[in-house]
């Protein structure tokens, strides 16, 4: 019987896999830290203001909440933006090139989001029926 590692047998994918370290979401639970600290706030000052159980409680849960589903919508949106730009990173390279090659829909594009940032959206919107009249 021979006395070996299990990783000298594993695959050079395995062993890269292995040695990854794993990144990411944590799920829900990922703000519960600040919001813990922000409810044991919010009940310290409550406390001091009415020392009543029931409204130090509230105050608690009520900020707890609030904090844990704002910091997750914020993280959302982060992420969302941060989707949309790499999106248009590539978009505004391969308008880019088109423009360089002068390809008629990269500058029609181009056109188009000169118009809105300009002037707004409706007068894009006057282009592009104009357009599609064509």
């Amino acid at each position: 019987m021979k006395n070996e590692h299990p990783l000298r047998e594993a695959s050079a994918a395995q062993v890269a896999r292995a040695a990854t370290p794993r990144r990411g979401r944590r799920g829900p639970v990922k703000f519960v830290g600040m919001g813990l600290l922000g409810g044991a706030f919010a009940g310290c000052l409550s406390h001091l203001q009415t020392p009543d159980a029931l409204t130090t409680a509230v105050a608690v849960v009520l900020t707890f909440a609030g904090t844990v589903l704002a910091l997750n919508l914020l993280n959302l949106a982060l992420w969302v933006a941060m989707k949309a730009a790499k999106v248009a990173a590539v978009l505004g390279v391969l308008l880019a090139i088109g423009c360089v090659y002068d390809w008629p829909w990269a500058e029609a594009a181009v056109d188009w989001l000169l118009t809105a940032g300009a002037r707004g959206a409706g007068v894009v919107w006057d282009q592009l029926v104009q357009w599609r009249a064509r």
